[in-house]
């Protein structure tokens, strides 16, 4: 990626290799600000059982990886991971996995499937800032009110079950990022099919977002704002 040269790595002032926002990294100073990120997300289910449904994409792909770099051992004991792939290493329970999901709405019908036989009832999904204010904007359109302060959290529930999101700060284009720079270390198998409406928002998102990089942030701060503004006067309805 070609980066002018009065740009400097933030951390450690090397020759930078990626733009985030207004900030510049090298790639090892990128890697430990996303991993750092990552874990940050996690933290609020911190060895909590959990369960991820390694779905074969990019996204599902780079967060089984990188929770594997993010975590220490002890912390990923309390993961149990259902995959195709076998060969999966850092994870203490690997469950054989071989349900072929190419919708997010298959996704959410195996996760409630799987639970009713699981002791976790907490859920890594791979969902990114980008996706998360892709949601709102489906919402809005919607006027699904309910769902559309519900996604504006790092985590939501649906059912009995808790879904975190550990990529929830995280940008489309920093993890696409962190695949190229581990792709030999990282299997993608799997396209997800979107709805022609989620593929126009997210066209909409992407072209906005080259004129402002703080789009997709904006947005999911407005629907936190709204959130913690409404609270109280439900309540006292």
């Amino acid at each position: 990626m070609f980066l002018n040269r009065a740009y400097r790595c933030i951390s450690c002032k090397s020759k930078p290799n990626i733009k985030v926002k207004d900030n510049a990294y090298c790639n090892t100073c990128f890697t430990t600000t996303f991993l750092r990120k990552l874990k940050q997300n996690y933290r609020c289910v911190l060895n909590k059982p959990a369960l991820i449904i390694h779905t074969g994409t990019m996204k599902s792909s780079v967060l089984v990886y990188a929770l594997t770099k993010a975590l220490y051992p002890y912390a990923l004991k309390s993961i149990r991971v259902y995959s195709r792939n076998g060969s999966l290493v850092g994870y203490g329970k690997l469950e054989h996995f071989n349900h072929d999901i190419k919708t997010y709405q298959e996704y959410l019908e195996c996760c409630h499937n799987i639970s009713m036989s699981a002791d976790e009832k907490v859920v890594l999904e791979e969902k990114s800032m980008d996706d998360i204010a892709c949601d709102i904007l489906y919402d809005i359109l919607y006027a699904n009110t309910h769902s559309l302060v519900e996604k504006g959290g790092l985590a939501v529930y649906k059912d009995d079950l808790m879904f975190v999101r550990p990529f929830a700060s995280i940008s489309d284009k920093e993890i696409a990022y962190f695949y190229f720079l581990y792709r030999s270390e990282i299997e993608v198998e799997n396209v997800y099919v979107v709805e022609e409406l989620k593929a126009k928002i997210r066209m909409f998102l992407c072209k906005i977002s080259e004129a402002n990089y703080s789009t997709v942030y904006n947005i999911i701060e407005m629907i936190r704002k709204y959130d913690a503004e409404s609270k109280p006067i439900n309540k006292e309805g």
